[in-house]
């Protein structure tokens, strides 16, 4: 029997449509569905490499392979994934024909595969220099499907310049900004010629995302505007229900809650958070590994509302939901070290509020909590404010003695965090001196 006769044709259909599979079930949130079928796909691509005899079925084969690995690190972070898809490239440049022209496929997936050897990477230097080779080969498949024509290839096109753009500014920071979003404006006109939302909304998150990494890096607060109105715009394209909608509802309230926190005498737009983030709740399923955030997110912002309008119920939402973050097992140490920090805060609120003053040991519990967690995420600056402030609360509740033990163990983290001059670590300084002197 020849080698591309049924054996191999079906076996790489079949990998195809286990591709295609895959990339429905990423989109709508099904990860642990969209990994078993790159799974399956990887698995029939390998064993279908001894029946690839000829140039195009190597190619064929060779270049989905590679495009399976590479999505398959990027759901799983998976490294031996991306090793393979690298030699898998490698193996295929090394045996192409001096006479035929590499494909815009196989640029788009050395390109891809790439960028995630870019963010992989442990220093910037790397970083930068494999961004700059993931920006070459993706620029070079995106001009080749430009030669191609045809609806398909613009699609294809439509998602290369969302990689390039992040290869940009993977490579550049702020100074690929301006390349990265002239490649997201034209995947984003693109996308609405072939009507497609959902390529257009990931377009403008995109876009987003490269304002506010500006704004982190130092950037002005007009970025931040500029972000919002490219994620409301986007949350207009997408049904609820979808997983992006989701995605892009958490980062848009996530947000709001940072521009409130930005300026605490714009009520309104204090008040823009609480109702985007109750709704990011709402759509995100109960076992969703980021529910614990967002429970945290929530709660942040029901506090920052409670401090600009002093409503009531806020505050006694946000210590519920605050709880919840705080007591998931499987959330992340420094999310639930975040939540038990905001829980503290919340208590002392809900004592000045209600004028009992009988949570000063609950908020120190919920400090200690704090500090645990935070000294477990390797967050020694968080663990130190922990520490601080469960001092605070044990000076009125435990006695002198107590707390200077909270307050020199804010100290020793403030030292492991490097940042003995900074203003939290001054005001911890001031407590432990002045409760040495009065021995």
């Amino acid at each position: 029997m020849p080698a591309e006769g049924p054996p191999l044709r079906e076996r790489l259909t079949y990998a195809e449509v286990m591709w295609e599979v895959a990339r429905e079930r990423a989109a709508d949130g099904e990860h642990e569905q969209a990994v078993a079928a790159l799974h399956e796909s990887a698995a029939h691509l390998r064993g279908s490499r001894a029946l690839a005899t000829t140039h195009a079925a190597r190619q064929e084969r060779g270049g989905l392979l590679a495009e399976v690995l590479r999505r398959l690190h990027s759901l799983t972070g998976d490294g031996d994934a991306l090793h393979e898809a690298e030699e898998t490239i490698d193996e295929l440049l090394a045996g192409w024909p001096d006479d035929e022209l590499v494909p815009a496929r196989l640029f788009l997936a050395r390109g891809r595969v790439t960028l995630g050897r870019a963010h992989a990477e442990q220093t910037i230097d790397e970083t930068r220099a494999y961004g700059l080779r993931a920006a070459a080969d993706l620029r070079t498949g995106v001009d080749l499907l430009r030669m191609e024509g045809g609806p398909e290839q613009r699609r294809q096109e439509c998602e290369a310049l969302l990689d390039l753009a992040e290869a940009n500014t993977t490579a550049a920071g702020d100074a690929g900004a301006g390349r990265a979003l002239a490649a997201l404006d034209r995947a984003g006109r693109l996308a609405a010629a072939l009507d497609d939302y959902r390529l257009h909304a990931e377009s403008l998150r995109r876009k987003a995302q490269v304002r506010v990494a500006e704004f982190t890096r130092g950037g002005h607060g007009e970025l931040l505007v500029e972000a919002d109105g490219w994620l409301a715009e986007a949350r207009r394209l997408l049904p609820p229900g979808a997983a992006l909608y989701g995605e892009v509802l958490t980062e848009h309230g996530e947000l709001l809650l940072r521009r409130a926190r930005l300026a605490p005498g714009d009520t309104d737009l204090r008040g823009r958070a609480v109702p985007v983030l109750r709704e990011v709740l709402a759509e995100t399923p109960q076992r969703h590994p980021d529910l614990p955030r967002r429970q945290l997110l929530f709660g942040r912002s029901l506090r920052l509302r409670y401090e600009s309008f002093g409503t009531r119920t806020d505050l006694y939402e946000a210590e519920w939901v605050l709880d919840l973050a705080a007591r998931e097992d499987e959330a992340p140490p420094r999310v639930r070290a975040h939540a038990w920090l905001e829980l503290g805060d919340v208590q002392l609120l809900i004592d000045l509020r209600t004028e009992f003053r009988q949570r000063q040991e609950r908020a120190a519990d919920c400090y200690r909590r704090a500090a645990l967690l935070a000294e477990r995420a390797g967050d020694p600056a968080d663990a130190a404010r922990a520490h601080h402030r469960r001092g605070q609360m044990l000076e009125p509740t435990a006695g002198r003695a107590a707390a200077l033990r909270a307050y020199r163990d804010a100290w020793e983290q403030w030292n492991r965090a490097e940042q003995t001059d900074s203003a939290g670590a001054e005001l911890t300084r001031e407590q432990i001196r002045t409760l040495e002197g009065e021995d």
